[in-house]
């Protein structure tokens, strides 16, 4: 009679082994997908609410915004959008908000302009309120007018001050020549367009600071958008500052009046990376991370793979890796063809 021989302990012990190894594997790709996964829902909502945006502002011919909702605790974190309704424009000029049109007098101050162009708006009542509005939060330098009202080009205004010893009157600074004087008056005199002239109107644009926020969407549990690591316009590195998205018309995307189109790279990840600040190259990184790529010119918005390649110390150029990508956008700007 022949006896049955069992498993001996070693090679029970070599076999749950194998299976730990296997289960293990097993487990740590179906995390990864699903990572992966995670992250590819949250560039599909942002994709979606900037694709919306660019409808309504084809549909509505006004444009239409997208706001990034940073986290109160992280400030450089995004953890949802919303949709943005831009405020109606403000009209000042006339009798309740009078102002007119200067050009410079300051090299010297004597009575004479400086240079023929038309570079500022001083507001000669209470009713041109534009600092007030800006202490209350709901104007942001720099900001958009139009000069006249309706028929004139949009212009950037870069600076807003008050005038010493004359509370009524407020000094507004626009980047471009605001065109010629009135018919009649010297191209050297300071007042180039009196408050009087049916010139002397325009309107003004509140921008992302006077838009209204639609009911928020939030990105994946466990997934932000995290800023440390993304490609992204100056104005949005400022806490607690806006980060908004306008589509035009025309299509295309920016990020708030006088911000010269940049492309845009946004890194979507784990929370728990961005909360320890890893790399997205880092191999201690608890989950993927994935790409979402913004053409400014052209509205265009995809997706794209972080290049993680890690075979230079990015401080000093030299050869061997430092545990940080060495050019994470790579990628975007082979898809972008080289655009900003």
């Amino acid at each position: 009679m022949t006896t049955r021989r069992g498993f001996s302990l070693v090679e029970l012990l070599v076999v749950i082994s194998i299976l730990l190894v296997l289960a293990s594997a097993v487990a740590w790709g179906i995390a990864g997908t699903r990572g992966l996964d995670r992250a590819a829902a949250g560039a599909r909502l942002v994709q979606a609410q900037l694709l919306g945006a660019r409808d309504r502002a084809s549909q509505t011919r006004a444009p239409r915004g997208v706001r990034l909702l940073r986290d109160p605790q992280a400030p450089r974190q995004v953890t949802g959008l919303a949709f943005l309704q831009p405020a109606p424009w403000l009209r000042y000029g006339g009798t309740g908000s009078p102002f007119q049109l200067e050009r410079d007098d300051q090299e010297p101050a004597d009575g004479q302009a400086d240079r023929p162009e038309v570079r500022q708006l001083r507001g000669l009542s209470a009713g041109f309120d534009w600092l007030a509005l800006q202490q209350a939060g709901q104007l942001e330098v720099p900001f958009r007018i139009r000069v006249p009202a309706q028929t004139g080009a949009w212009q950037t205004v870069v600076s807003l001050h008050s005038v010493p010893g004359q509370p009524a009157q407020t000094v507004a600074r626009v980047f471009a020549d605001l065109g010629a004087g009135d018919s009649g008056t010297s191209p050297l005199a300071v007042v180039a367009v009196p408050a009087a002239s049916g010139r002397a109107t325009c309107e003004l644009d509140l921008g992302g600071a006077g838009a209204t926020e639609q009911p928020a969407e939030a990105l994946p549990a466990g997934l932000v958008i995290d800023l440390s690591q993304s490609l992204i316009p100056e104005n949005w590195l400022a806490s607690p500052g806006r980060l908004d998205l306008w589509a035009q018309p025309t299509g295309s995307l920016t990020a708030g009046p006088g911000v010269a189109p940049q492309l845009i790279a946004l890194v979507l990840r784990d929370r728990r990376d961005a909360d320890l600040s890893r790399d997205p190259a880092d191999p201690q990184c608890a989950g993927p991370a994935l790409g979402l790529l913004i053409a400014p010119q052209t509205g265009r918005v995809q997706t794209f793979s972080l290049d993680l390649t890690d075979v230079i110390q990015n401080d000093t150029q030299a050869p061997g890796p430092d545990g940080r990508a060495d050019d994470l956008f790579r990628h975007a700007r082979s898809s972008a063809g080289g655009a900003s």
